[in-house]
């Protein structure tokens, strides 16, 4: 049986392993964080620890900042909350800073993962900007919120909704389904993949109190999530059938089963 490995090893690993001279993109960054999870999942609990404290060292420094905040998601490292926070306090607030956007939405990304309600007020604070024109993060803060308490998170979908019907088509780097069926769609989608047909009643209840026109419009979208989510658990699309009945019960919830024009 070799040495085990301790948090040394594994700083130098890490530093191996995000060799600067690899100059990954931010989607492989990404994926190599992945593999690192996959690789610290076939460690022994005593190197499971150890790497998860060289993981806390890079998180209280610089250079190694946008990868330690990823990681410590990955990893979900209860103890890297305080320090998450502090680092999302300190960049959220940044306005045009590319580094400070990155590095936001790792913070509300990796507090998602991690799960401990202590990032609850932060994560609030960001989904609260649903309405604002621009911000990715938002979504991510839906999304985040979603993972520690269902209802904390979609109660903002009203807000992201008004946003599309203010600012669709006007918003930087849209796609053409963003375009189409605005932000609201994207994060539809992500809700049903990752929680299936169940969470259906539940999202027409948060959107019920919308006007006429915004609920028609987030129909609209919703069935347009139908075809493109993927159910991650059960790793296939939604069935002609299942899309029929999932769209005849929120069109109930929404209050607009009765309504020709939707």
């Amino acid at each position: 049986m070799g040495e085990i490995k301790d948090k040394q090893y594994f700083l130098q690993w890490l530093a191996d392993f995000f060799d600067p001279s690899l100059a990954r993109e931010r989607c492989e960054l990404h994926s190599a964080c992945a593999d690192v999870e996959r690789y610290y999942q076939t460690l022994s609990p005593e190197e499971r620890r150890a790497m998860e404290e060289a993981v806390l060292e890079w998180l209280n420094g610089e250079k190694w900042l946008e990868e330690a905040t990823i990681l410590s998601g990955n990893l979900r490292i209860k103890e890297a909350v305080p320090r998450l926070l502090k680092i999302g306090g300190q960049y959220a607030p940044v306005e045009g800073d590319w580094k400070a956007e990155c590095l936001t939405r790792g913070v509300i990304a990796a507090l998602g993962d991690i799960g401990d309600r202590r990032a609850v007020p932060f994560l609030k604070a960001e989904a609260s900007l649903c309405g604002e024109k621009e911000l990715r993060r938002c979504g991510i803060a839906i999304q985040a919120l979603s993972r520690l308490d269902m209802d904390e998170g979609l109660q903002f979908l009203p807000d992201l909704v008004k946003g599309d019907m203010k600012y669709r088509g006007q918003r930087a780097l849209e796609s053409e389904d963003a375009r189409q069926y605005g932000k609201i769609w994207y994060e539809l989608d992500l809700l049903l993949s990752r929680y299936d047909k169940g969470i259906v009643p539940r999202l027409a209840w948060h959107l019920r109190g919308l006007s006429k026109e915004e609920k028609r419009f987030v129909l609209r979208a919703f069935e347009h999530a139908l075809d493109t989510a993927y159910v991650f658990k059960r790793d296939t699309r939604f069935t002609e059938a299942e899309k029929e009945e999932m769209l005849r019960e929120f069109k109930r919830g929404l209050g607009l089963a009765e309504d020709p024009a939707a």
